[in-house]
């Protein structure tokens, strides 16, 4: 195989991958936010941040899972960690850390946009 076209094929690989990731990281980001404003909890710094990749088997295909942290706070003083899991780039659940304990929003089952 040409030099070229190796490069060409590992250049379009890393760029489909950088846009993949990208839009799966703004799902993250909306989940992020719709959990905290449905939890009534303070969103901070307005990012995520990738977490952990893996793969999980549906319906005999292999996706992706990727798990994103982003931060909140319940009276505005604190700082709490939450998560938000994709499979594939569709959001499928949030994990709120909060003071009476963890709180796991299911976001596939819920028929929630952008969810399933």
């Amino acid at each position: 195989m040409d030099g070229g076209l190796v490069l060409l094929l590992l250049a379009g690989g890393a760029f489909t991958a950088w846009w993949w990731l990208g839009q799966a990281r703004e799902r993250a980001d909306d989940a992020a936010s719709q959990a905290c404003r449905e939890v009534h909890v303070q969103r901070l710094d307005a990012s995520v941040v990738l977490d952990s990749v893996g793969l999980v088997r549906r319906d005999g295909a292999l996706l992706p899972v990727l798990r994103y942290a982003f931060e909140f706070s319940v009276d505005g003083v604190d700082r709490r960690r939450g998560l938000v899991g994709l499979e594939g780039t569709r959001p499928a659940w949030t994990r709120l850390e909060l003071p009476e304990g963890a709180l796991h929003l299911d976001l596939a089952a819920s028929g929630r946009p952008g969810a399933s």
